[in-house]
């Protein structure tokens, strides 16, 4: 009776060493089937970096219209523009581009985000110039300056556009102004 008493403990004892070895091996084995590959977390980190900026850059775009809309809406009287615009417009564009400069991109996103860097930096630096230009009443340098704006917003929707298409089989997607 003793030995089987004894088999027995062995037995439930040897049960429960399984049974807690399972416990541990299956939440294991089921963490790295979902782990994800190195391709998702790259952009998923690339995308964490780009958070805070991509808020700012939801900002400047409603500050850009809003003071579209003064001067649609104030219709024969247009409001002083120039120092809302250098006040509130420029500087914001211009922090930006200098924060995105700080940005340490992944490999796979350096060569992406240095173009980013690059289209911030020219947008800043062409609302700088429209407000200077509404400040001295320059129409020529406003509608030139104002033409360089248009083709930066359609290359940073393609730019967007680009990092979407090459984050979509991951499963992602960056919206530009969240």
């Amino acid at each position: 009776m003793q030995g089987s008493v004894a088999a027995r403990g062995l037995f439930s004892s040897a049960l429960r060493s399984v049974h807690y070895a399972a416990m541990i091996l299956v939440p294991a084995l089921l963490a790295s089937c979902f782990q994800p590959d190195a391709a998702t977390v790259a952009a998923t980190d690339y995308f964490e970096r780009l958070r805070p900026l991509l808020h700012e850059n939801g900002l400047l775009a409603e500050r850009v219209l809003f003071q579209a809309a003064r001067v649609y809406n104030e219709g024969d009287k247009v409001p002083p523009l120039a120092p809302d615009w250098t006040g509130d417009v420029v500087p914001l564009a211009e922090h930006l581009h200098h924060q995105a400069s700080f940005v340490t991109a992944p490999d796979a996103y350096a060569e992406q985000h240095a173009k980013l860097v690059d289209l911030w930096g020219r947008r800043a630096l062409v609302y700088r110039q429209i407000g200077e230009a509404v400040f001295t009443a320059d129409l020529a340098t406003f509608t030139e300056a104002r033409k360089k704006a248009d083709e930066l917003q359609l290359e940073e929707e393609r730019w967007f556009d680009h990092l979407n298409a090459a984050i979509a089989p991951l499963g992602l997607m960056v919206d530009p102004y969240p």
